[in-house]
């Protein structure tokens, strides 16, 4: 049940027959602290806040309504309002025994936002409200159950860790006698490597799955639902890091991603005009509908605009997405709108040098340490930042081809651009340049941060071999911060697994595992804080982008996946899989959104099964042209007879 939330209390065991406690709650929206929104060029404010009044009228003894206006008016320049009914109060005692059923105190909320684009008075929100309510009080003795059975069916698809023989999850138990009185007294219980691998992967697929569904298009900001981190503002994280993790096994739930910068293009094509240009310019922190979160007026970095890069980085998204889906009707009305404006936004961004090279000047790029002094560079930007005016040509390359695939009309322009456009490397070192007149460090405490150049290999693949993988690896990966583990990490462990450098993928993979999980539920915060680390700006918690990234070390490195224009493709590193781990399952992945098969990796094999009802319907083809149909029978392929890489698809 969208929007509904339940505290549950339950006596399990107890010496005496019933058990009284208190409890106090902090929700108290009748006393708020407003920050009023400062209005600036392209909308937007700082900190935009609801007043909350109380409803006695509709307000019963178990259900208390609170009825909530925006402070300021949305994009569309109608009030927002929200509603939330609730059965706690400030301060309760309850009673409960070992023969009572469970307390359970049930909460609702609904907002104009449930109802689309188009008006809608308080009223009508509030009694969508009070009918989530009743509907959960009517079902109250079935929640939990049904609760259970939506989570066991979204967890039918995910990553399972298979431990080494010799190293179980949970180690044998070491018992001893400490005080030397020939009595055991103490019992020692080790967990095992391998065990905390597989707790990361389902706690951090855990966390992406609580914070996305596939009817609610309003993006993922990096603090999820469980935190205020970020002020639930929208970055490329959710781009690159979660929709990635969640593509291959909850397709549905990508599409909503992507569903939310569909929703966004009105306001991106206002934010344009604004500035003086074409088509779409998305926000860098971008709020509900699109709108940008900050102050927009083009002067200044992070959150004000010329960290443009974002535009091609939903182009990327777009592409991974139908690459992996292969969904042409979602490419024509939802993929198509999107990659058009963003081409026509490039189009009009470049300036035109000289007839052989074109320029984007004045960009903030994905490198916010852009000059090696954070934040220097935040008021003027760089010229022809290296992967904005990567994800620039990719966005204006596949444009043309899906306006071409369609018979819609396309500008001659952009692909003239694309191939113009300043692509900044140095071919002497075959090396990238992060912009022009870049420079290397001067001191080891002057850093790449978070990431720049080694997104042109991963996701990317763009203008790289393997000795520029390998050049460029070794020139920025010593450089990047140490402190940003979470968005750096995942990234370097793809990129050294590419170059067969285990030693070192392991070690950046470790840093992805450990550098920034906290707690005992793996709370992931956006940098390392730990002393010895160089950097950080607090805690901030909790960091999606970090469990995406978490997931495609696991799924895109070791596992070896990866979508391109043909088809899904596996092409792992023989022989490597992650530490102590036995074989690595990535379970339930779905072809063309419709078609399920389990895929297996181990130290000599890959292998391959489907239930009875896909039997035949799929194909593996390796790269000598063999050809295998995945079955309800598991087939398993020694890496000694393919040759990598393989491709799934359905069988001609």
């Amino acid at each position: 049940l969208k929007s509904v939330m339940v505290v549950e209390f339950s006596l399990i065991s107890s010496p005496s027959k019933s058990v009284t406690f208190s409890y106090s709650s902090t929700f108290d929206p009748l006393n708020q602290t407003h920050n009023p929104e400062i209005i600036c060029t392209g909308g937007g404010g700082v900190e935009i806040d609801v007043e909350f009044t109380f409803n006695s009228k509709v307000s019963t003894s178990s259900m208390h309504v609170y009825e909530g206006v925006l402070l300021s008016r949305d994009d569309r320049n109608r009030s927002i309002y929200i509603t939330i009914c609730t059965q706690q109060s400030n301060e309760t005692l309850q009673t409960i025994t070992l023969s009572s059923s469970s307390i359970q105190l049930i909460s609702t909320l609904a907002s104009s936002i449930d109802f689309g684009p188009d008006p809608i008075d308080q009223m009508t929100v509030t009694l969508e409200a009070i009918n989530r309510f009743d509907e959960a009080i009517t079902k109250r003795n079935v929640l939990f159950q049904e609760h259970v059975h939506a989570w066991k069916k979204l967890w039918t698809s995910g990553i399972d860790i298979e431990p080494l023989e010799n190293h179980p999850f949970v180690l044998p138990k070491i018992i001893m006698d400490t005080d030397k009185n020939h009595e055991n007294d103490t019992v020692i219980t080790t967990f095992s490597r391998s065990l905390d691998i597989a707790q990361h992967i389902n706690s951090s697929m855990y966390y992406l799955l609580s914070s996305s569904r596939d009817d609610w298009p309003y993006g993922i900001s990096p603090g999820g639902l469980a935190s205020q981190s970020y002020s639930g503002a929208i970055f490329f994280d959710m781009d690159w890091y979660m929709m990635p993790a969640l593509l291959p096994f909850y397709p549905s739930h990508a599409a909503n991603i992507l569903r939310f910068r569909y929703n966004s293009l009105e306001e991106s094509n206002n934010i344009a005009k604004i500035f003086g240009y074409n088509g779409s310019m998305f926000a860098w922190t971008a709020s509900y509908f699109g709108r940008p979160q900050g102050c927009c007026d083009g002067k200044g970095g992070w959150e004000n605009c010329i960290e443009q890069h974002i535009t091609g980085d939903v182009a990327v998204a777009v592409q991974m997405y139908y690459y992996a889906t292969k969904d042409k009707l979602w490419l024509q009305n939802i993929g198509w709108p999107l990659l058009r404006d963003i081409a026509r936004f490039w189009s009009s961004r470049i300036t035109k040098t000289n007839n052989i090279t074109y320029s984007i000047d004045g960009i903030m790029p994905v490198d916010e340490w852009c000059d090696n002094t954070q934040s220097k560079c935040g008021d003027v930007g760089v010229n022809n930042a290296i992967q904005t005016n990567a994800v620039a040509v990719v966005s204006l390359i596949f444009a043309t081809e899906v306006g071409n695939m369609f018979g819609f009309d396309v500008d001659p322009e952009w692909i003239q651009t694309a191939k113009k456009l300043k692509i900044n490397f140095n071919s002497t070192t075959q090396t990238h340049i992060q912009w022009d007149n870049a420079v290397a460090p001067s001191s080891p405490h002057t850093y790449v941060c978070p990431e720049d150049v080694l997104y042109l290999t991963y996701p990317m693949n763009f203008n790289v071999t393997p000795e520029i993988i390998r050049n460029d690896a070794e020139t920025f990966i010593p450089i990047t911060c140490q402190e940003n583990a979470g968005m750096t990490a995942p990234i370097h462990s793809i990129v050294w697994l590419q170059l067969n450098e285990t030693l070192k993928a392991e070690g950046e993979f470790n840093r992805s595992l450990q550098a920034c999980t906290y707690g005992e539920f793996h709370v992931r915060n956006e940098v390392d804080i730990h002393e010895d680390i160089i950097g950080g700006h607090g805690f901030n918690t909790h960091f999606l982008t970090g469990d995406g990234g978490f997931i495609q070390a696991v799924m895109m490195g070791y596992a070896g996946l990866r979508y391109d224009d043909k088809s899904l493709l596996f092409n792992p590193l023989p022989g490597i899989i992650t530490p102590a781990t036995k074989s690595i399952r990535l379970r339930n992945i779905l072809i063309q959104r419709t078609y399920p098969f389990d895929y297996t990796i181990d130290e000599s094999a890959v292998h391959f099964i489907c239930s009875n009802l896909y039997e035949n319907i799929l194909c593996i083809t390796d790269n000598d042209n063999n050809q295998w149909k995945i079955t309800s029978n598991e087939l398993s392929l020694k890496f000694q007879d393919i040759q990598l890489p393989i491709r799934i698809d359905l069988c001609n």
